[in-house]
């Protein structure tokens, strides 16, 4: 069974990560018996924090996990019990998670990188949507390149006629406003190259079928690099004088 981590590091978890802490004490303990959410909860914080103020805030933060094994169909309502939506299990996929739970917990993506390095915007943006499991990786994509797109027509100040490639073109290019002065011709040329490859082949669902997001660790990098391109625009801001 895994124990509770420290208050602080329960705080600082999304509600995936959560989640399947959560699953892992199930498992343990209630692979095939149903349960009342509040009142597992109360045993879980009870048992590992001895404060009542922390045993109070550790269990509204629990409760986010239950309600993400919820959504994501890894618990389910107890079909023989009343009153309706009173009583819990773990659902067939709870079951088949709950038997590679180090997979599936040392796998949430909040895990896979070092939160600090992504940027706030995409945090903002894309985080929620890993946070709700697999199905939910190509819009967190989706999401991030988006945002990348507004923050260079922003930044540039086109009007939003101005999209997609051509957008980073015109951005980039030459006499573009984003594009550095200062920088050799060819690190020029390769910025402008580097955002247009980005938003051309990572910002078009349709174009989403050269990786796959439903892989959580590719969808991390991904969000990562969305996250570098959004430094550097922030770092031509700083040189203009813009931030």
């Amino acid at each position: 069974m895994y124990p509770l981590p420290p208050i602080a590091a329960l705080i600082s978890m999304s509600p995936r990560d959560v989640g399947f802490t959560v699953l892992g004490h199930l498992a343990a303990s209630k692979r095939l018996a149903t349960f009342v959410m509040h009142d597992e909860v109360r045993g879980m914080s009870e048992r590992d924090y001895s404060s009542i103020e922390v045993r109070v805030e550790a269990e509204q933060i629990l409760m986010e996990g239950m309600e993400f094994l919820l959504r994501s169909g890894f618990l389910v309502q107890a079909a023989r019990n009343s009153p309706p939506g009173t009583w819990y299990r773990l659902s067939r996929a709870g079951i088949e998670a709950a038997d590679d739970i180090d997979f599936a917990f040392n796998h949430a993506p909040r895990s896979m990188l070092p939160i600090d390095i992504m940027h706030a915007e995409i945090l903002a943006e894309a985080m929620p949507e890993m946070d709700r499991g697999p199905e939910h990786f190509d819009t967190a994509v989706f999401k991030a390149f988006r945002t990348v797109e507004i923050a260079v027509r922003d930044a540039a100040g086109f009007g939003n006629e101005k999209i997609g490639v051509p957008l980073m073109n015109a951005a980039f290019g030459e006499a573009g406003p984003l594009r550095d002065p200062e920088a050799e011709k060819g690190e020029a040329e390769a910025t402008r190259a580097l955002f247009a490859g980005a938003i051309g082949a990572f910002k078009n669902p349709s174009s989403h079928r050269i990786v796959d997001e439903r892989d959580g660790a590719q969808a991390m990098r991904m969000l990562a690099f969305a996250s570098l391109l959004l430094q550097i625009v922030d770092r031509r801001l700083e040189a203009l004088g813009r931030r």
